[in-house]
């Protein structure tokens, strides 16, 4: 792998040090995770850092931003949702209040409703 590095000429992205992985009781902690790019993407790069968000892995989620030539550096992609820490009694009383019950038989097309209806009510709920 060193030397497939080495011929590529790829250069690390992270600054060296960044904590990329953390056991769960937190008393260990490693950089085991390596970003490399290109020299001329390596250039580019705005910053590359661990993500703000914490997916709930032990190993850090790592945002890399380049210019690439464009003024839009910034992206609103919604985070990963964290389900394992969420409220079920509340989100399933909320479901239960808001879902109206499901219309049976139709074509393919009432069948997408229904699908879409469920997906947006649910995706709602848990945002």
């Amino acid at each position: 792998m060193v030397d497939m590095i080495h011929d590529l000429r790829l250069q690390p992205l992270l600054q060296p040090g960044t904590i990329t992985w953390e056991h769960q009781t937190q008393d260990l902690s490693r950089t085991v995770d390596v970003v490399l790019a290109s020299i001329d993407l390596a250039e580019e790069k705005l910053r590359c850092q661990v993500y703000g968000t914490d997916h709930g892995s032990d190993h850090k989620a790592i945002k890399a931003t380049f210019t690439l030539g464009s003024d839009n550096t910034h992206t609103n992609a919604p985070g990963r949702l964290l389900l394992g820490s969420a409220d079920w009694n509340k989100i399933n009383n909320h479901l239960q209040a808001t879902l109206r019950p499901c219309r049976p038989g139709g074509d393919a097309r009432q069948l997408d409703e229904e699908a879409e209806y469920l997906i947006k009510t649910v995706t709602d709920t848990l945002q």
